[in-house]
């Protein structure tokens, strides 16, 4: 856990991207129907993640 100041701001820049990467890759899991698949998330492709990390990036593909 963070002991200084500086540690905490960058503690919390870096696990405020991670949340926002987490429910990017659980929409657009939903968005490709794998939640509607057998075996549901667990089943989810490469293809997911990389369209997360676009999505969370704020970049249009």
């Amino acid at each position: 856990m963070p002991k200084t100041k500086v540690q905490g701001i960058v503690f919390g820049l870096i696990m405020s991207y991670a949340m926002a990467y987490g429910m990017e890759v659980y929409n657009v899991a939903i968005k490709e129907g794998f939640n509607l698949n057998v075996g549901g998330f667990s089943t989810m492709t490469n293809q997911v993640f990389l369209g997360a990390l676009i999505e969370a990036s704020y970049k249009d593909a």
